[in-house]
């Protein structure tokens, strides 16, 4: 296979999710141990692409990443120049002369999803991912010609639109297309071009993704994430009482501890230096990102914590994330299924006895405190 060089554009710190960033770059939130472009660098190193250049807005968040990775791959951090997708694409001008892989470092997707890309590139055509989603208000989406041909790309389509596609975050594009970028000052306007001279194959994926763009994005990817794990392991450093009950697939990373009658029942990630308090019952797709404690007699379930979050002694957490170094007081509790009356984008939908549910506790912000005995309603942001 010839060689591609791959441009991961990881700076956007994610306007609706900056409650959780706090004006970091979203890439960085925590997903079972690793940051999301963790995700992404794995998939490229996978499909044996070495070469890559992330384009980011600071280099210095990045360092510990681009040394991880530096044994993997030819990884270089790119300055972003100028704001918005665009400016990050722009950025890639003077490192990538000709064709590319640009994808997104804020998606979560199994490595299958850009083998497609990596077919047409064998044969000397371009393409984009394509994504069949029922709500499509918040992504780029692209209209079919046939199922071989991409008519154009929109950055919006109105609610109940038929015949697009989600634009999943990833493309094979030639050189040329960093040259449109700067002339149009715009995604969707250099994609079209560069649809009109090269023709971009649609490589429609149907296959579970998470574009991180919500809070409770990071809920879905947690279940897909989780969902992978083949094994428990627990850390040789970590320390789990005897009486503590630990069930399913569950990793305890190292220096957790798990206290007395505890109970952990996986898929669910115990991060670094966690603690678990007694009596306290952490279940089904949970994560808690490493730094973190949770009192005893809490409960936690399906729920992102990110590093260094605080969950007070009996404590009820659902459906939620907590950003990291907040504080949740003790006796918190978190409702967590949404009224009919409530839309919410991307749900997390449940079900129950035959009936389905839209499921979301809180979202408490990077750095926020709640206050003992609070009871958030469903979708309650605290910042």
């Amino acid at each position: 296979m010839r060689r591609i060089p791959v441009v991961v554009l990881a700076g956007g710190v994610g306007e609706r999710i900056r409650v959780l960033t706090g004006g970091r770059p979203k890439a960085l939130l925590g997903l079972a141990g690793r940051y999301l472009v963790e995700y992404v660098l794995d998939n490229v190193a996978e499909l044996g692409l070495t070469e890559v250049y992330v384009v980011v807005s600071n280099p210095r968040d990045f360092e510990d990443v681009a040394v991880k990775y530096g044994r993997r791959l030819r990884l270089e951090l790119v300055q972003q120049g100028k704001p918005g997708v665009e400016g990050a694409v722009e950025s890639a001008r003077g490192v990538v002369g000709g064709d590319f892989l640009l994808v997104y470092g804020d998606v979560v997707a199994p490595v299958d999803m850009y083998r497609e890309l990596l077919d047409l590139a064998a044969a000397g055509e371009y393409g984009v991912v394509l994504v069949p989603e029922e709500e499509l208000e918040q992504y780029t989406v692209a209209r079919l010609r046939d199922p071989t041909t991409v008519e154009e790309f929109s950055a919006t389509v109105e609610p109940g639109a038929v015949g697009y596609y989600a634009v999943g975050g990833a493309y094979l594009l030639p050189g040329e297309f960093l040259e449109y970028i700067g002339a149009y000052g715009s995604l969707t306007d250099a994609l079209n071009a560069v649809n009109r001279r090269f023709r971009l194959r649609p490589c429609i994926w149907g296959g579970w993704w998470v574009d991180v763009e919500y809070p409770w994005d990071l809920l879905r990817a947690t279940l897909y994430v989780l969902d992978r794990l083949d094994r428990a392991v627990i850390s040789s450093s970590a320390r789990v009482a005897h009486t503590a009950t630990v069930e399913g697939v569950v990793i305890i990373d190292e220096d957790a501890e798990v206290d007395h009658y505890a109970v952990i029942k996986g898929p669910a990630y115990i991060g670094r230096n966690c603690y678990i308090g007694s009596y306290t019952l952490v279940r089904n797709y949970v994560s808690l990102e490493g730094d973190n404690v949770v009192g005893s007699y809490a409960e936690v379930v399906w729920s992102s914590i990110q590093r260094g979050a605080t969950i007070g002694s009996r404590s009820y957490i659902g459906f939620s994330v907590v950003g990291e170094g907040s504080t949740v007081e003790p006796g918190v509790v978190t409702l967590n299924v949404v009224p009919e009356r409530v839309k919410v984008s991307r749900p997390v939908r449940v079900e129950r006895r035959g009936r389905e549910y839209v499921k979301l506790g809180a979202v408490v912000g990077r750095g926020a405190r709640v206050r003992a005995y609070t009871v958030l309603k469903p979708c309650e942001v605290v910042e």
